[in-house]
Parts: structure tokens; sequence; C-alpha cells
């Protein structure tokens, strides 16, 4: 059977967003340990904000998913806020370390040795300054899902082509970020090429938004209370494409912490 073009749009667009995600974390992770210290406490602080994220932008999207009518367009504005946000990203952090400042008196220690004040700031600092980003990563994965599965017999496919893509792309793009972009070009212009890469997603998915007829709005039905019998087999197909993508999503931004864990040191930017 011959490829689906514009399938294959969406697969680039699924891929550039995937490289760019694993590019922001470990930047972020590199980010969050020059501004607080203790790279290991950065490392937790990302992975959790990220997850914590995700998932709340992709419940956010499931709420109104329905009413969407142009979910290729939406997806590509989607993509320019991730960046828009993630340049944004630094100018929080000094925010928050000023913050620190005035609140905490300062970094007299490692977060570890500085109590508990000093570690519950420092994760819920990370938490304000990432989620902006990372809902709408989060939101992203839905709204593909909403354009990209059409038919049931579609689902197990497609989805599976889409975590594929995505789940190389996190591992291209923490490879990048690690051992070329940052040890080569620093800290900012390493998050600079996050927002290229999500500017270039958004020229990808142009071509698609235009072209397509607008969907239809559906009213998103209320599912079934979890207690009650059948729950589970009586959701929503287009909740299930949902869920299964947004476990993708998780599942792909594992390498990055892999790779900090394995002691890899980048230079300080310039």
């Amino acid at each position: 059977m011959k490829p689906d073009p514009r399938f294959l749009l969406l697969l680039g667009c699924f891929l550039l967003s995937g490289i760019a995600g694993l590019v922001y974390q470990t930047a972020w992770t590199q980010q969050l340990a020059l501004t607080f210290g203790a790279s290991e406490l950065a490392v937790v602080a990302v992975l959790a904000a990220y997850m914590a994220g995700l998932t709340a932008g992709a419940a956010a999207a499931g709420r109104w998913l329905g009413r969407v009518r142009r979910p290729v367009l939406v997806y590509g504005l989607l993509e320019l806020g991730v960046g828009l946000s993630a340049l944004a990203v630094p100018a929080g952090l000094a925010l928050a370390n000023r913050m620190q400042v005035a609140l905490l008196g300062g970094r007299p220690a490692l977060p570890e040795e500085g109590g508990l004040a000093t570690v519950a700031f420092h994760l819920a600092a990370s938490f304000l300054v990432l989620l902006p980003p990372t809902a709408l990563m989060g939101a992203t994965l839905p709204v593909l899902a909403r354009h990209a599965v059409l038919r049931d017999e579609e689902m197990a496919a497609r989805v599976g082509t889409l975590y594929t893509v995505n789940t190389l792309g996190a591992a291209l793009g923490t490879l990048a970020a690690g051992f070329v972009l940052l040890p080569a070009i620093g800290l900012d212009r390493t998050v600079w090429v996050g927002f290229a890469l999500n500017a270039l997603a958004f020229l990808l998915a142009v071509p698609l938004f235009r072209s397509t007829v607008p969907a239809v709005a559906t009213p998103v039905a209320p599912l079934p209370r979890s207690g009650s019998p059948g729950a589970l087999f009586s959701a929503p197909k287009s909740s299930l494409v949902t869920d299964s993508l947004v476990l993708a999503g998780l599942s792909a931004r594992s390498p990055s912490a892999h790779l900090r864990m394995s002691g890899a040191k980048f230079r300080k930017p310039k």
C-alpha cells in the first residue's frame, strides 16, 4: 500500500517534537543544576515537573478535544507555544533564584544539606517554571491523535507508528543535546535549537491544516464511573487513543534521566 503523504508529514512533526522535548529536558536539567545546585535534585525536579506537565496538558486537552475543528492548526500553535515558553524558562529560573535569596537568605549549602524548606522551594519553583511548556507538550499528543486516527481499525497501526517515531526522536534529542549541542554551543543556544525544531514542526503542519476540511465538533460523552461494571470497556475509542499517546510520550522521556544519572558533564553556557 502506498504511504499516505499526509500521515508522513504528521510523523515528521512528531519526530521533531520528540527531539525538541528531550533537548529541552536535558538543557533544563543543566539549568536547574546551575541555578540551584545539586544536579541529582535537578534531575528529580525536571522529571517530576515533566511528567506532571504532560499529564496536566493531556487531561486539559481531553476536556475540549471534541470541540476542536482544526486539530492540526491547534497542534501547530501548541508547538509554537512550547518553543516560546521554553525560551522563557531561564528568566523564570532567574526570578526563582532571586526569590530564594529574598525568602531563604541565599544558598549557604547544597539543597539536600540546606533543610526541607530549601528543597521544597526548589521543587515548587521547578514545577511552576516548567509547567507552561510541559503542559503544552502534553496537549499536543491528544490533539495530534484527533487528526491521525480517524477509524477504529487505524488505532493500533497509527498509534504504534507514532509511538515509535516519537521514541526515536526522544533518543535522538537526548544524544544530540548531551553529547553534541551542550558541549559545543552551551545552554542558551541549545534551547534555541529546541525552539527551531518546534518552529519547523509548525511549518510541516501548515500544509496539513491549510488543506484539511474542518472537522465537525463532537461533544465529549461522559465516561462511566470507574467503579461501575464495564467502565473500562465502555470508554470511548478517542479516549483510548489519547491515553495511548500520553503513555507513549511519558515513556519516551526516560532516556535523558539515564544520561544525566550516568554523570555526563557539560560546560556552562557562555
